[in-house]
């Protein structure tokens, strides 16, 4: 159905200006009395959820509500089978085995300066997902030689 600028001005209760600007982008069809008429479904879409800058269709919002629901239901699903493992239990094994592994090179037969390096070197490891942040770094008290 083609609706015009009159038209939807009423429908939605917008200026008629403000319809002008947001369906600039639009390309209108020529009617009677030199009328611009515009698809109905895409200038109510335009007008509601935006023009090209965040502008994205019903059904492309239909497929994204769709992949986040089914990611929502897979990560459910992982929680109930107990696949995931909390990560506050991620982080105190691995403070445990970082400890572990400390006590080890300090009661090593390496010099002093050995054990200090490598234990810097332990200090500056990063995380299985890349180079760490200054928050992620392990807790320097775990490596105080």
């Amino acid at each position: 159905m083609q609706v015009s600028q009159n038209q939807l001005s009423e429908l939605t209760g917008k200026d008629r200006s403000t319809i002008r600007r947001l369906l600039s982008d639009l390309k209108p069809v020529r009617g009677s009395h030199s009328a611009k008429l515009y698809e109905s479904k895409l200038a109510l879409e335009t007008l509601y959820l935006g023009n090209e800058n965040g502008f994205i269709t019903t059904a492309e919002a239909v497929r994204r509500l769709t992949i986040a629901k089914e990611k929502e239901i897979v990560l459910d699903m992982e929680i109930k089978r107990g696949a995931r493992i909390p990560i506050e239990v991620v982080e105190q094994i691995s403070k445990e085995v970082f400890m572990q592994v400390r006590g080890v090179i300090i009661a090593s037969k390496l010099s002093q300066e050995e054990k200090n390096e490598i234990l810097a070197r332990l200090r500056e490891l990063p995380w299985l997902d890349g180079p760490q942040t200054e928050d992620q770094r392990v807790d320097p008290v775990l490596w105080r030689s």
